[in-house]
Parts: structure tokens; sequence; C-alpha cells
């Protein structure tokens, strides 16, 4: 008992991380795209070609484009992804590189099965 209770604050500062994390997530309706083993939260909304596709900075989520997503999904397709372990994404194995960013890109477009892209990002 007293080792659960020593590991309360752990837990609850784990969950607090978490939920502040996932706070900055992508907005419903999102789903789970998961890319060389890493669980991506993605939302992909509207329809047109070239999709827009929507890039955080890091440290930050998917929200950040919560405003120009609702402004734009009745004209054109808008995907917004939460990079690894930020927003509602998992973790990744990997080093965050640019080469593994765009890895990680790639296997998003192929499997919403994006052939045309805009990319939109913020910094």
């Amino acid at each position: 008992m007293t080792a659960i209770a020593a590991a309360s604050p752990q837990v609850s500062a784990v969950t607090a991380e978490h939920s502040a994390c996932a706070a900055l997530g992508v907005v419903p309706p999102w789903r789970t795209v998961t890319v060389r083993g890493v669980a991506l939260a993605i939302s992909d909304d509207g329809r047109g070609s070239p999709a827009l596709v929507c890039l955080h900075a890091i440290g930050h989520g998917g929200r950040d484009f919560a405003d120009l997503r609702a402004h734009l999904t009745p004209h054109r397709r808008v995907v917004t992804i939460d990079w690894p372990g930020q927003g509602r994404s998992g973790p990744d194995t990997q080093p965050p590189t640019a080469a593994r960013y765009a890895t990680l890109l790639a296997g998003v477009l192929d499997a919403l099965a994006i052939d045309r892209a805009v990319l939109i990002g913020n910094s």
C-alpha cells in the first residue's frame, strides 16, 4: 500500500503531462494512423486535391490549425498531424530528425492515399 501511495504523485504527474499534451492535439474528429510503429493522431476532413497538410511546430500540436481547418474544410481537404510524443500521438523510439519526420509524413500521406499535397507549417 505504501508503494502505491508513493507512486501516485508520479502517476498523477504523468497523467497531467499527457492531458496537457492532448489539449494541444488535433481536434475531433480524429483517428490514429500507425506509421513505422508510431501511432500518429490525425484529423482528415473536407474534400479536394491537393490536400492541405498542416504540420505544427515542435512542442505544439494539431490544435494550432483548428481555426484554419474549420474555415477551409468546406472548400478543401485538410489534414492535421500530431507529431510523435506531442498532442494525441504516441511516442517514437527514433530520434526526432528531419529525415524521421519526412518518413513519418510520407507514411501518413500513403495511408490516406494522398498523392498531391500543399504543406502548411508553423514554427
